[in-house]
């Protein structure tokens, strides 16, 4: 309610710039898609919004994101062009022991190879394998009972992807 009021208040005098800092920090689900409805009405009505946010999911809705790292704006494009930046693959990964099935792929690929989101193993294929050849080495770490399928490119998916760019630098 107080994200709420706070934005209500910031609209009272019909700003042509609004300037949010993590609007919907602490709002639940369903406050969070009407925040968002709000400012996409309000975009079309003429204002110009510059939202900060570290959910990359909610980034995705607008019309272009930078990416800052370290003080350094990094990327700064539309969200469907940032995720073209990927190469390679993304797999999503359903297992039955979720925990046990990331410890052992970033034992092998690294911790920022794969992330736990949502009860998903996201991993980015290594650039020399296939889709085939991870099935058999996971199948070969005595991984079972898994799920294995291709997936789109995600926002957090591109700042990940540069910052372990930035880190190997």
């Amino acid at each position: 309610m107080k994200q709420k009021l706070g934005l209500a208040c910031s609209l009272v005098h019909r700003p042509s710039v609004l300037l949010l800092d993590e609007p919907t920090n602490g709002v639940d689900p369903v406050s969070r898609r009407d925040f968002w409805k709000i400012l996409h009405e309000m975009v079309k009505e003429g204002v110009t919004v510059f939202v900060s946010t570290s959910y990359l999911d909610e980034a995705e809705r607008c019309g272009r994101v930078g990416m800052i790292q370290e003080g350094r704006l990094t990327m700064c494009d539309n969200p469907r062009a940032l995720k073209k930046t990927i190469s390679g693959t993304i797999l999503e990964i359903l297992s039955a022991d979720s925990v046990k099935t990331l410890r052992e792929l970033r034992e092998r690929y690294g911790k920022l190879s794969s992330d736990l989101v949502s009860g998903v193993i996201r991993f980015r294929l290594p650039e020399n394998s296939s889709v085939e050849k991870i099935k058999d080495e996971i199948k070969i770490m005595g991984l079972d009972d898994l799920t294995i399928k291709e997936a789109q490119p995600t926002l957090e998916d591109v700042f990940v992807s540069r910052a372990m760019r930035v880190d190997v630098q």
